[in-house]
């Protein structure tokens, strides 16, 4: 009994001693700890990583007996030219390793790593640069044949509530996860193990080049993966993904070689409707997809395959199909049936560029209007290409078989193309191409717009036979719509791609506001009255010669009670009234009246070289001008920008475009410039070289009288030059 009491208190010390040094361990080493992860980081690591020292914690009790570290709120931000713009934050990262193996052991045993609603942001600029090179410059990995005292192993971690987003602009690609959930677990202690991880997200978006190609898609993925030979070979094992309602799997191995990577991964839908298919169309384009009553069967199958370097590429194949595909929504009465596509992609071994798209079949009634078309693409250098396309609809039955709330179509809509030959521009050859597309007796109107864009017709016709770029033609016959009480017409003819030669005339009037409602513009807002008469005619070879007077252009613009707002430009734009007169060598501005933000404008004038300003790489326009204003708030013009510690606002210098040579006499009642308040100010203001030059400008500032000549050179936006002689009463 003695023994045992001693052996009871022995232990009750010693559990006490242990608690003791949990509590005391942490709080003593807790600063020495902290100040080895901020020196490594600095050593190691070329961007601020951001984390507040005082949430910075260490624990042996939380999860006894294992050792547990949290850093709170953690962020990295790389520098120039990435500064202000995050690589990764996370509002928390948690880790526990085995008390025992950090003590004694050779190997230390993660137990687990959380990220908590992490957010990665991954940059990369035109020119290649990327916001996750975060080392510094030529620092090397540690070498091969070094050993480590320690070796590791991890046992589970996970991510929750994070978000990913990737943009590359220099391919141009972006995809984005929003609320991802992921969980995995491996021993990377062992030679061969599996990887197991499985993953979430309520929302995939892909883009290419500016279009999405998948759009607020769910995500569940499963994989079991075996790695082996020094963590150099995977091998895909039970692996199945879930994008929305369409599921698939895939199985193989890939190999990471020190010349080269080698592979064999197959991929296939053993079975899958055309339902599930369709929920990977963007909701924009197809709505409501939870209420499609759908039907029909798909197969889905591919495989890449061989070895990727400098200078292979691997083959690969893509293979979908669709039989007996319909839909219908249950509210309307007409549906898509007979649908029918079957696509294969194919690249044998060698240059990506002898891949072959062969669309063989892709056909569809809507309601009873048939569509189809095929496509045959023999490779991606001179593009040897056989395809065409035919449809009829009559554009009220896409309201009876797509539901759009608020909006009706009528008009008979007929395409007719196809295309044969090869691309070759240095023997000037284009397939040979004929295509007509026709609207007759089209109307648009939407519920919410108190007028309908009616007797739409418009014919567009391409025709080249010979497949020599001089004898392409493209020529708009006719494009006539009725607005309300506006009508409007317009005439294109454009020949030869050698040196195109066009013919535009557009002729009618428009309001804006109901135009811009029917057909929206991304982005901007307009509202006014637009009258238009305008001609133009000529050659590029002339345009690119800089022989403007060979190219004819003459008419007449009005515009009365504009305005524009934009999401690049802040400050909202109003015409009341506006008259200018067009040809070749100038436009003479009769009249015009203007707002932008609090400033107001009227003048008239002259604008010469307005056609080798727009179309030539250094011509300069030239002009003068008269400008009269009640107020002009400079303020307002110049831009502003947040300061990441404050509140306040830094004034930009205002930029002098360097290809104009403009002369303005300007009167105006009150200038608001900072804090100063300018008025009865007049005088001559010369736009030249990227300078303003003052002339005589006369005006009143704190009840004196000034007046002021020099130059303003903003050449260099950063430190603006100023050399004026002022006089002052």
């Amino acid at each position: 009994m003695q023994l045992i009491k001693r052996i009871l208190l022995g232990l009750s010390v010693l559990l006490a001693l242990i608690l003791t040094l949990a509590i005391i361990l942490p709080v003593i080493y807790k600063d020495s700890i902290r100040k080895s992860i901020d020196d490594a980081i600095a050593q190691n690591v070329n961007a601020d990583v951001v984390y507040k020292a005082e949430n910075f914690e260490f624990s042996l009790l939380r999860h006894f007996p294992n050792f547990s570290a949290s850093t709170g709120e953690l962020g990295i931000f790389n520098r120039k030219p990435f500064e202000g713009k995050h690589l990764f934050v996370a509002e928390d990262l948690r880790i526990e390793i085995n008390l025992w193996d950090l003590l004694v052991g050779k190997q230390i045993t993660i137990k687990g790593i959380t990220l908590i609603s992490p957010d990665i942001n991954v940059l990369v600029l035109k020119d290649g640069r990327a916001n996750y090179d975060i080392t510094y410059p030529g620092q090397q990995p540690a070498a091969e044949d070094s050993v480590s005292v320690f070796s590791f192993s991890i046992d589970s971690w996970k991510i929750t509530r994070g978000k990913v987003k990737y943009q590359d602009d220099s391919f141009p690609f972006s995809f984005s996860i929003v609320n991802l959930e992921h969980s995995g677990s491996g021993n990377f202690n062992e030679k061969s193990f599996d990887l197991r991880t499985n993953s979430t997200a309520d929302s995939l978006k892909v883009s290419y080049d500016g279009t999405n190609y998948i759009s607020d898609k769910h995500i569940d993925a499963g994989a079991v993966i075996q790695i082996s030979e020094d963590y150099s070979r995977f091998v895909f094992k039970n692996n199945a993904v879930k994008i929305n309602d369409f599921e698939f799997g895939f199985n193989g191995w890939f190999k990471m070689n020190q010349e080269n990577y080698d592979m064999d991964i197959s991929w296939s839908t053993s079975e899958n409707s055309f339902k599930n298919l369709l929920s990977l169309i963007p909701a924009e384009l197809l709505k409501d997809q939870q209420l499609l009553d759908a039907s029909g069967n798909v197969k889905f199958a591919g495989y890449v395959k061989g070895f990727y370097d400098d200078n292979n590429i691997p083959a690969f194949q893509l293979a979908v199909q669709v039989k007996d595909g319909s839909f219908k929504y249950p509210a309307v009465p007409e549906s898509v049936s007979d649908v029918a596509f079957d696509l294969l992609v194919d690249h044998p071994v060698g240059a990506f560029n002898n891949t072959r798209i062969d669309l063989k079949k892709l056909h569809a009634k809507i309601g009873s209007n048939p569509v189809d078309a095929r496509l045959l693409v023999e490779n991606l250098i001179n593009y040897p290409i056989d395809a065409n396309i035919s449809a009829s609809i009559d554009l009220a039955t896409l309201s009876n078989v797509l539901p759009v709330s608020g909006l009706s179509m009528k008009g008979k809509f007929i395409v007719n193309a196809s295309a044969k030959g090869i691309y070759d521009s240095v023997r000037q050859l284009i397939p040979a191409v004929s295509a007509e597309l026709k609207l007759s007796n089209g109307f648009i109107r939407k519920s919410d717009v108190p007028v309908a864009a009616e007797q739409i017709e418009a014919e567009l016709l391409v025709n080249d036979q010979s497949g020599k770029m001089e004898d392409l033609k493209i020529e708009l016959t006719k494009l006539k719509m009725k607005l309300g009480q506006d009508a409007l017409q317009a005439k294109m003819l454009v020949r030869n791609m050698n040196d195109y030669a066009w013919n535009i005339s557009v002729n009618g009037g428009v309001d804006l506001g109901t135009f811009t409602s029917i057909f929206p513009l991304a982005g901007m807002t307009l509202k006014g009255k637009l009258l238009m008469d305008l001609n133009s005619s000529g050659k590029y070879s002339d345009l690119n010669a800089g022989r403007y007077d060979r190219l004819p252009a003459s008419g007449s613009v009005a515009i009365s009670n504009l305005v524009y707002t934009s999401t690049d430009f802040v400050l909202p734009v109003g015409i009341s009234s506006a008259e200018l007169s067009i040809d070749p060598q100038m436009l003479n501005l009769k009249k015009f009246e203007s707002t932008v933000g609090q400033s107001d404008f009227s003048g008239k004038g002259t604008v010469r070289n307005y056609i080798g300003f727009i179309f030539g790489k250094d011509d300069v326009l030239e002009g003068d001008l008269s400008l009269s204003s009640n107020l002009i708030n400079l303020n307002e013009f110049m831009t502003q920008t947040e300061t990441t510690e404050t509140d306040t606002t830094a004034l930009s210098a205002i930029p002098v475009p360097a290809n104009v040579n403009l002369s303005m006499n300007l009167n105006a009642a009150t200038v608001q410039f900072m804090d100063f308040k300018i008025t009865n100010a007049s005088g001559n203001v010369q736009l030249k070289d990227g300078l303003a030059r003052l002339n005589a400008c006369k005006f009143t500032l704190l009840d004196g009288g000034f007046e002021m000549s020099g130059i303003y050179d903003p050449r260099k936006l950063n430190q603006p030059l100023y050399d004026f002689d002022l006089g002052i009463d």
